[in-house]
């Protein structure tokens, strides 16, 4: 079975980075986008929010 985990280079699959509002997660778009221009690839950013207390 081949390894699905990692796509070929020449793969049209976007680079995805999810953003929580964290500083580390403001450095991982950061990284998204030189990683993106780098495999001339598309970015795609998604932010999480949810309700506090945990509900």
């Amino acid at each position: 079975m081949p390894d699905t985990a990692t796509p070929p280079e020449s793969s049209p699959r976007p680079i995805v980075v999810g953003v929580d509002g964290s500083p580390t997660s403001y450095q991982a778009v950061s990284w998204a986008a030189a990683e993106a221009a780098a495999r001339h690839r598309s970015r795609r950013r998604g932010q999480a929010g949810g309700r506090r207390g945990g509900r």
